[in-house]
């Protein structure tokens, strides 16, 4: 009996033990800064003094996904409910001054009274009724994705550095166990200036001055000791937009620090957005609802190990760099030479590899990138990195050469036309303007951009001149437009898309060697436009129409 008795108590005393180290020690308050469009390569490009600094006292990963699409409003809600869309319903409710209009076109797995999904704000409040909770943002929808009653304070701020001075006031004044606070301004500058540009690195730099405030305003607290801050974002960027499937619109920092976190330390295993909900719940010491899909990175954590059970195959590489103006369609270069210059994504390491052909760089067999080159003539250039430890996605620049003297180019006509909202009769219209441009594109001639900002958002446009095939064969066109487009080659009517708002159309057809009319209209109903024709056939990779194969005569 006394033998059984010890060994009993024995168990329950490891039991206990276990169950004391469920979760980190000494953390009782968690601030969640989360800095909107922040990319990787823009975090590890950037000067950054105040996030280096937790990154160095802390641990981090460059390789947290996003869920799809990669645009704003799903991934923060993701972020708070802890799932995405398909789990949590959607992303955005509103507030119609009593209770939550329903939207159930896809209804939350389970929900609150609210006929909500769980959030974070929630599972703390059941489980910490008193608990002091906050979120401060710069953009407006954040607001949407929570029930106000159930946070101390909820308000929304003009800029990033008024968020951040008000969220150093809050946490000053009422050392919130919960915090979560949004900066909008990164994303703003990526859609100006292009992701990656010297305008948008800058933002990132002027953001981590506004990290700096809240950090201080947590030392000055005296909660920095018991203290988790947490740096996240939302989504990456390509050129000046993001919301398809690159790498660099789906791989997001994540920094972990203060309170409870291991030094120095890079994450190893695979990191979602949705599991911010439910690591910032473990470090609270409060169990996540069994449907939310994120899970706890634990691994940030000291005492705490990798997963056991993580894969150890091949990683995924961040993609080699094209520089910011070729992305990510390329570029056009007039009467010189095409300049191909591609880069090593910052903290990589390995061999880029590449082909001018089109076709997929691969292994130990490819050329590989060593200087910047020229071209003489359009290529499609494909470029993959390579290392022991994995390899990247592709990543595509279409370099387009135009040679004036050599014929190339196209002629268009502009038409001034309020308030369109299906393709204009261009026989009945007569012309505003005309002149000469290089290829299909609303960017790329200096007089069209000229003309276009006198007409307006309202105007139509057709471009005329030839094309030349050179190997016979069924050839695909695919026409993206925001608002209506139509090409012609010869008389057939290849792709159609007439109506207004923003799509991909194509149309195939079958094409002798030769110089062929082409046609494309174009109208514009609001905004600021854009419209690429790419096209695929025999012996000839999916790109842009490039600019040496239009011509402004037979």
């Amino acid at each position: 009996m006394r033998n059984y008795t010890v060994i009993g108590l024995l168990c329950l005393s490891v039991a206990g033990c276990g169950e004391k180290n469920r979760y980190p020690q000494g953390i009782d308050h968690v601030v969640v800064i989360g800095i909107d469009a922040l990319s990787v390569q823009g975090l590890r490009a950037a000067k950054t003094p105040c996030m280096d600094s937790l990154i160095r006292h802390g641990a981090v990963s460059y390789k947290v996904r996003t869920v799809a699409p990669s645009t704003s409003t799903p991934n923060w809600n993701a972020m708070l409910y802890g799932a995405g869309p398909e789990i949590s319903g959607p992303a955005i409710w509103h507030w119609d001054g009593s209770s939550y209009m329903r939207n159930l076109a896809l209804a939350p797995v389970v929900m609150t009274e609210h006929f909500r999904f769980p959030n974070i704000f929630r599972v703390i409040r059941d489980r910490r009724p008193e608990a002091e909770m906050g979120a401060i943002y710069e953009w407006w929808a954040i607001g949407m994705m929570f029930e106000p009653e159930l946070l101390n304070v909820h308000e929304t701020r003009p800029s990033a550095l008024e968020t951040a001075r008000r969220s150093a006031e809050y946490i000053r004044e009422k050392k919130p166990h919960f915090l979560f606070i949004h900066l909008d301004e990164v994303d703003g500058h990526g859609h100006r200036d292009g992701h990656m540009s010297a305008g948008y690195l800058r933002s990132v730099e002027e953001a981590d001055t506004w990290v700096r405030l809240i950090v201080d305003a947590i030392r000055e607290a005296g909660m920095a000791e018991r203290t988790l801050i947490m740096i996240v974002s939302d989504h990456g960027g390509i050129y000046r937009g993001h919301g398809d499937a690159a790498w660099e619109e789906v791989t997001v920092p994540l920094v972990f620090s203060g309170a409870g976190v291991r030094k120095n330390y890079e994450i190893r295993q695979q990191v979602y957005v949705f599991d911010m909900a439910a690591s910032v719940a473990f470090a609270l010491g409060l169990d996540a609802p069994h449907e939310w899909t994120g899970r706890p990175t634990k691994a940030a954590f000291a005492g705490f190990d990798e997963p056991a059970n993580r894969w150890n195959g091949l990683e995924l590489l961040p993609p080699p760099v094209f520089p910011v103006e070729d992305r990510p369609h390329g570029r056009l270069f007039v009467d010189r030479p095409a300049e191909v210059n591609i880069a090593m994504p910052v903290g990589a390491e390995g061999v880029i590899r590449y082909t001018t052909d089109g076709s997929l760089p691969v292994r130990d067999e490819s050329e590989v990138f060593t200087a910047p080159f020229t071209v003489d003539h359009s290529v499609v250039i494909n470029a993959r990195l390579f290392s022991d430890k994995g390899e990247s996605p592709n990543v595509t620049a279409y370099y387009r050469v135009a040679d004036t003297k050599a014929g190339h180019g196209l002629n268009f006509k502009i038409y001034q036309q309020p308030e369109m909202k299906e393709m204009p009769d261009f026989r009945a219209l007569r012309p505003a303007g005309e002149g000469v441009c290089h290829e299909f594109s609303l960017h790329n001639s200096p007089d069209l951009q000229t003309l276009r900002g006198q007409y307006g958002q309202h105007y139509a446009l057709t471009f005329t001149g030839y094309l030349r095939i050179d190997d016979e064969g069924t050839y695909t066109f695919r026409l993206h437009s925001e608002d209506g487009s139509k090409l012609y080659i010869g008389r057939e009517l290849v792709v159609n898309k007439s109506g207004t708002g923003e799509s991909l159309s194509a149309g195939k057809i079958e094409l002798k060697a030769g110089m062929h009319p082409v046609r494309l209209e174009y109208f514009k109903q609001g905004g600021g436009g854009e419209m690429t024709l790419c096209y695929e056939g025999p012996n000839t990779p999916s790109q842009i129409v490039p600019a040496d194969k239009l011509f402004r005569n037979r």
